[in-house]
């Protein structure tokens, strides 16, 4: 299924805290989309342990964006670190 802001759904997390955090975190993202390009930050980062719901709601985001008519490039931090990497050699 899809993941988009329409179906965000907190059962994904492991506690209550959890829930709070990814649906807090989704009401400003999808803030964020919404008011694109007209925003004082035009780029996110996600940081956080494994299983925290960092690529759920990258992917609501992305697939928000694309709803929009936009572009978007998906990439781990492996490939931004590999290819960042690779730049200063």
């Amino acid at each position: 299924k899809q993941k988009t802001f329409k179906n965000f759904n907190t059962k994904i997390c492991k506690n209550e805290e959890q829930a709070k955090t990814l649906s807090a975190l989704k009401d400003k993202l999808e803030k964020w989309v919404s008011d694109y390009p007209d925003v004082k930050k035009s780029k996110i980062l996600l940081m956080g342990k494994t299983g925290l719901g960092k690529t759920y709601i990258t992917e609501c985001v992305a697939n928000a964006f694309l709803e929009k008519g936009n572009s978007v490039c998906f990439v781990s931090s492996l490939f931004i670190i590999c290819h960042s990497y690779l730049f200063f050699i």
